[in-house]
């Protein structure tokens, strides 16, 4: 369970983060209900499903939000990033808001794929654990369900990407590969056991704040 809740937040708060870069840099909106539905697909849709139904029974922690954060905040916010300078970089480069949405689409799915395999990873470990074999294997499914997406014409048009140049592959590549080692490096740090202190702080202090309301209005 904790594993889909962090997917499905490091997916909708990067986009959230995309959308708000490409306002700040007066860019046009950098994605398409159609493509923004690729990565949604690749990276949480289809990866929650079979982590669903191959889940094994377990007690889930009460409280799945503030353990989660320190994975969650780094590779959102990291992922936010380098995909809005990578849409804000192929706009001005190529003057194409296609070939843009289409790197940012590309750079999402990559990013979110690489982080599958470390999604069960505790925010409180600064070591960085080796990717677990079984979503290590779905990433690579998925990815591989991304090469149809491109080389099939109808397929490719129909969620409006185009291709692009060899540079541009090149790019992308070497974008996230810096994105990973940077990722890697923050995972390393104090931050996410900071992150995760904090979640709980909040928590606590939220669940006081019930406690006496709820004593109060007994009274």
């Amino acid at each position: 369970m904790q594993t889909m809740i962090r997917l499905f937040l490091v997916r909708t708060l990067s986009f959230v983060l995309v959308i708000l870069g490409a306002s700040l840099l007066a860019d046009p909106f950098p994605s398409t209900p159609r493509q923004a539905g690729i990565p949604a697909f690749l990276t949480v849709g289809i990866p929650v499903l079979v982590l669903a139904f191959t889940a094994r029974p377990g007690r889930t922690q009460q409280y799945l939000l503030p353990p989660s954060l320190g994975f969650v905040v780094p590779a959102a916010v990291s992922i936010g990033l380098l995909t809005t300078l990578i849409f804000h970089g192929f706009l001005n480069a190529t003057d194409s808001l296609e070939q843009a949405r289409t790197a940012l689409t590309i750079t999402a799915v990559l990013t979110g794929l690489l982080i599958l395999p470390f999604a069960q990873r505790e925010g409180t470990d600064r070591s960085l654990p080796l990717p677990e074999p079984r979503l290590l294997a779905l990433a690579g499914a998925m990815l591989l369900l991304l090469v149809p997406v491109f080389a099939i014409g109808p397929v490719r048009r129909f969620y409006e990407l185009e291709f692009l140049s060899v540079w541009g592959y090149a790019a992308i590549a070497l974008a996230v590969v810096g994105w990973a080692i940077v990722l890697g490096t923050i995972w390393r740090t104090t931050l996410p056991s900071k992150l995760v202190d904090a979640g709980g702080w909040l928590l606590a202090k939220r669940m006081k704040a019930t406690r006496a309301s709820t004593q109060a209005a007994g009274e």
